[in-house]
């Protein structure tokens, strides 16, 4: 017994009468003991939570400064040139969505939007909303094109959808005939939206200097012009 209790006070490095009341401090509750394991439990919580970054973006167009909806966020190519890459989540109807990526620095999102064009933009983490603008390059339809028609009589309004959606009516024929103007449609092959809003808009302004707002109320959903 007593070169067991020698063992014991030498192992534990501290003067007690026997190994049983040894056993019983090391077992006791240690409150710095219960300090240290909570802060540790904490910290190692808050790693695993950050290991992931949330970001947050909104897509606009730079031409309406207006939300553009439906679309996709993606990761560029392998090469990093391409926009196929990984999908990463999809654009809501407010022009919003939210990605979550290991990465903090040197990200590049690629933002492809259908019919209201792309991008590709390197960002940085950051826990506000990351505003992605698109530029659309509108050459053919446009301010000037639109102008250019209204001074030769060949006024249009470019349709979204036309006849293989929604399908041109009596009405729809009534409206030209009575407004002068010709329902343009571009089928399966559409221009980019804001071009078409740019020619739009031009040729809705002469409209009302024309005619009031009365067409308006009159023209297919599908022109958009507002």
């Amino acid at each position: 017994m007593i070169k067991i209790k020698v063992t014991a006070k030498r192992a534990i490095g501290i003067q007690i009468p026997n190994l049983r009341k040894a056993l019983e401090v090391m077992c006791k509750p240690n409150p710095t003991m219960r300090k240290l394991f909570f802060i540790l439990t904490i910290t190692l919580s808050s790693r695993a939570t950050h290991a992931q970054y949330i970001y947050r973006g909104k897509v606009i167009s730079a031409i309406r400064q207006q939300p553009i909806i439906f679309g996709t966020v993606r990761l560029p190519s392998r090469l990093g040139v391409g926009y196929d890459g990984k999908e990463l989540a999809k654009i809501d109807s407010l022009g919003n969505f939210t990605v979550k990526l290991k990465d903090t620095t040197n990200v590049r999102f690629v933002i492809d939007c259908i019919l209201a064009g792309s991008t590709m933009q390197r960002v940085y983490y950051t826990d506000t909303v990351i505003v992605f603008s698109i530029t659309t390059d509108c050459y053919d339809y446009n301010v000037e094109k639109a102008k250019r028609d209204i001074d030769s009589n060949r006024i249009l309004l470019l349709c979204d959808l036309g006849y293989a959606i929604y399908k041109f009516t009596d009405k729809d024929r009534a409206f030209k005939k009575k407004y002068g103007i010709t329902y343009y449609t571009f089928a399966d092959t559409p221009i980019m939206s804001d071009c078409m809003w740019l020619y739009n808009k031009t040729i809705a302004g002469y409209l009302d200097d024309k005619f009031g707002k009365e067409w308006r109320k009159e023209v297919r959903w599908d022109v958009d012009f507002y």
